[in-house]
């Protein structure tokens, strides 16, 4: 797997705290890529200089799961707010996504992106999957499924986000 998949997957976890990507009570499928210990660093979203997201490896004996943190400044408090997640790679035909869940939460609450790298591997884009119109699923094949048939639709991503890596 290249560095570049791993890169995107934290920066695809960090859209989770600016906006509402589409929320799913099931992944894509269950963790089996992986992980790339090279992406693992320091993630900051352009034009937000004061908060940025780590990639780590959740436990020692993990070899598909990433662990997200993300340090969120907020001015008014003056202050971090720091969140942590669960994340892992899928692929639905040629593109990849991410599945990115709180960590102290099993079931439910997975947010859905499909990211892309340049060629450098410094800047990442995420486009979440829109929550608009999008149907809810009990099962994961069928969320495949409904990606796979309507990702090339127009409105099926959210707005996307610019990633760069700062260590």
């Amino acid at each position: 797997m290249s560095r570049t998949i791993v890169v995107i997957l934290l920066l695809c976890c960090s859209v989770a705290f600016w906006g509402c990507p589409y929320e799913s009570a099931v992944p894509i499928d269950e963790p089996s890529i992986p992980i790339d210990n090279g992406l693992f660093g320091k993630w900051q979203q352009l034009g937000e200089e004061n908060s940025y997201a780590t990639f780590s490896k959740p436990t020692p004996i993990d070899s598909t799961m990433y662990r997200l943190s993300y340090n969120s400044w907020t001015s008014e408090h003056r202050s971090y707010e720091v969140k942590t997640f669960k994340a892992w790679l899928s692929r639905v035909k040629e593109r990849w996504f991410i599945n990115i869940q709180p960590e102290m939460k099993t079931g439910g609450n997975y947010f859905i992106c499909a990211f892309s790298c340049n060629n450098t591997q410094d800047t990442i884009r995420l486009r979440p999957v829109a929550e608009a119109g999008a149907p809810k699923f009990n099962r994961s094949k069928d969320l495949r499924h409904w990606i796979s048939k309507k990702m090339g639709t127009e409105n099926f991503f959210d707005a996307e986000e610019l990633f760069i890596r700062v260590k």
